[in-house]
């Protein structure tokens, strides 16, 4: 081997190396869990220590056993069959897992599961990410929106939900007394909130919804609209534009409510002090 060919060889073993060592670092260091496997054999031959800590089980618990051994992976590779889908895919995929921990708790985690090359030989990289928070705060959501529909479902006002792009995500029963519209109308159609309004307030309507979703605050107005029958209605309007934690835009809930007499009741008295002046 020439001086030239040495040194390229070097350098390919200390790139090697660099490589190898950066994969340590990676996984040593992830913040999900990671198995390596056999591809053959489903033996675990190396396991990170976040998945150790997450699991409460010894590192030693894990290494030389087959996968469909380790009691809390049993549901995972049943009967061999999904091993033998990864042996013949490359991939299989979790999305909402429940695994136990030494101590009894039980926890939701993501499992993928890869088929890669390594030194020339096929390996098994399974990824597990702990999606327990996450779970708990979907159940949390879906509990509000239950008891948000159940009180919206009774209440005397209008309540409605609209999406980012403007569709209506729920209408309340009420819109049939306020609007004289059933609920199937305003879910079927996005522009029939606007289009109900009387064409003198339409600007004031637009001003107030352009409002709340820059200034990121609630908001309430007033205006009138228009029956299927043409009778006019004065309606007090509130809405309050919805974020997540990031910042973004996820639309707004708003509620209705026929003010009608109180407005006529306004001008009544309006009237009366004007005769007494």
């Amino acid at each position: 081997m020439n001086p030239l060919e040495i040194i390229e060889t070097q350098k390919a073993t200390e790139a090697l190396r660099a490589s190898e060592v950066r994969y340590r670092r990676l996984f040593e260091t992830a913040k999900d869990g990671i198995l390596i496997l056999n591809d053959e054999t489903g033996m675990v031959l190396d396991v990170n220590p976040f998945l150790v800590v997450l699991l409460g089980f010894s590192h030693k618990s894990f290494l030389g056993k087959e996968v469909w051994e380790l009691g809390f992976f049993k549901d995972i590779f049943a009967n061999h069959e999904k091993f033998l889908e990864l042996q013949k895919n490359g991939y299989v995929r979790y999305d909402n897992l429940p695994l136990e921990t030494t101590d009894g708790r039980k926890i939701a985690v993501e499992f993928v599961s890869n088929v890669y090359q390594e030194n020339g030989h096929k390996v098994i990289q399974c990824n597990i990410r702990d999606i327990t928070g996450r779970k708990r705060v979907e159940e949390e959501l879906r509990a509000s929106e239950l008891c948000y529909r159940t009180v919206a479902d009774n209440t005397y006002d209008f309540e409605f939900w609209i999406n980012p792009e403007g569709r209506f995500l729920y209408a309340s029963p009420s819109c049939k007394r306020v609007y004289g519209r059933d609920s199937a109308e305003f879910l079927a159609d996005p522009a029939l909130l606007r289009n109900t309004v009387h064409p003198d307030d339409l600007a004031k309507f637009d001003r107030h919804g352009a409002e709340q979703k820059t200034n990121r605050i609630p908001g309430e107005t007033e205006f009138r609209i228009l029956l299927p029958d043409g009778t006019p209605r004065w309606i007090a309007h509130a809405c309050q534009p919805v974020f997540d934690e990031k910042g973004q835009y996820l639309g707004f809930r708003g509620s209705s409510r026929d003010i009608t007499e109180r407005k006529h009741a306004e001008e009544n008295l309006r009237t009366s002090n004007e005769e007494l002046q």
